[in-house]
């Protein structure tokens, strides 16, 4: 598992699947960033059977964990 400190809200995580969805609508990234990650990893996971979830734990630790199918 791999966290890394992130200052995302519960309602954040909640959005972090969305297509394209940023959390600062403001920021003036290079464009670096597309905000069409996480989306995509949902949608192919999806496709193989694997569930995908987020969340957002106290000290700023956000988790993406990922639940294989049984086989």
């Amino acid at each position: 598992m791999s966290a890394c400190s992130s200052q995302l809200a519960a309602v954040d995580v909640e959005q972090v699947f969305d297509s394209f969805w940023r959390r600062d609508e403001s920021r003036t990234g290079t464009g670096e960033h597309f905000g069409i990650g996480l989306a995509v990893v949902q949608k192919l996971a999806k496709a193989l059977g694997i569930t995908v979830k987020a969340r957002s734990e106290q000290h700023g630790v956000f988790t993406i964990s990922l639940e294989l199918p049984p086989g």
